[in-house]
């Protein structure tokens, strides 16, 4: 008798344990292998050539999926280096532009220095020829009222 009641215990725990497991796969979300567990514990026979069927064409999808999307990520890496590309051509074109503008200015700044330059030269040499101009006439003046001095004096 204590056999039998010791047998019965454990198929009680057995049980048990099932209950358990089968509350927990409830709430877990939805898992075709999860679903195999669940029918195992209801007691129910699994054939397990249908498991591994299922298990190699589940094996077979995945690496369908990795290959298409490691080749949308190839794709997508190469999109993104043509537009890196396309940008940094635009800029380059961008900035030829701009330094064939600034290069023309800087021609024009130069051309403009060279004329002040030679507008600051020529009015030196104005200056300096007035300047003479003015004390020969000062030389003159002076002499002039010199002997205008001596001619009231005599």
């Amino acid at each position: 008798m204590a056999l039998g009641r010791s047998l019965l215990q454990g198929q009680m725990k057995i049980m048990e344990v099932q209950t358990k497991a089968l509350r927990a796969l409830k709430g877990v979300s939805r898992d075709p292998h999860l679903d195999l567990v669940a029918v195992a514990l209801h007691g129910r026979e699994v054939n397990f050539d249908t498991v591994i069927a299922m298990l190699g064409k589940e094996q077979k999808d995945d690496e369908d999926k990795k290959a298409y999307f490691e080749t949308e990520l190839d794709t997508a890496n190469d999109e993104r280096e043509k537009l890196k590309r396309n940008i940094l051509e635009k800029a380059i074109e961008e900035n030829k532009a701009a330094v064939d503008t600034l290069t023309t200015a800087i021609a024009d700044l130069e051309q403009g220095v060279n004329d002040l330059d030679k507008q600051v030269a020529e009015a030196t040499e104005q200056r300096i020829e007035e300047h003479q101009d003015f004390a020969e006439i000062l030389a003159v003046n002076n002499a002039a009222q010199d002997c205008s001095r001596l001619l009231r004096t005599v």
